[in-house]
């Protein structure tokens, strides 16, 4: 077993830079869960216990970093990433004390967590937007590609006066 968790840490570190590196080490103190424990802690959950909230979403963190490695973006954004993902198991932590399904609880999770980095990632690169770098002229109409003919976009090379 300790094999196999010195394994995936090295795959799951290669990811990243030094940024979350301690995150990372910090999450292998977690003990990971059988199905059964698994079961144990979901009854818990739904009996109102906060303490098996917890110890469903330590044993999951890993299952975040899963996730992200998916996503090719850099790591500052990735820092992002895990953060808005472990918003998602918190969250699918919470709404377990309902779900009724007979799927694992990362099955039950990794929507959740896809979730929250996909509105992660729009409300990134809506900012970019926002922010565009600056032209030395405006982008006009004319510019873009036309949706309903395939014509390729108009160029106009005149300078600025």
């Amino acid at each position: 077993m300790k094999n196999k968790n010195h394994k995936q840490k090295k795959e799951l570190t290669s990811f990243s830079d030094d940024s979350i590196g301690s995150y990372i080490e910090s999450i292998y103190n977690f003990l990971l869960i059988n199905l059964q424990e698994e079961k144990e802690l979901i009854e818990r959950i739904k009996k109102g216990d906060h303490s098996a909230e917890v110890e469903l979403i330590q044993a999951n963190l890993r299952l975040v970093l899963y996730l992200v490695k998916k996503y090719p973006v850099d790591s500052s954004l990735k820092n992002d990433l895990v953060a808005a993902g472990n918003e998602g198991l918190v969250t699918a932590a919470k709404k377990m004390s309902s779900y009724e399904g007979k799927s694992k609880f990362c099955s039950y999770a990794s929507g959740y967590i896809h979730n929250k980095i996909h509105q992660a990632l729009t409300k990134y690169y809506r900012s970019l937007e926002m922010f565009p770098c600056s032209l030395d002229q405006p982008i006009r109409a004319s510019d873009k590609k036309s949706s309903f003919s395939d014509r390729p976009p108009k160029i106009d090379f005149e300078t600025p006066e």
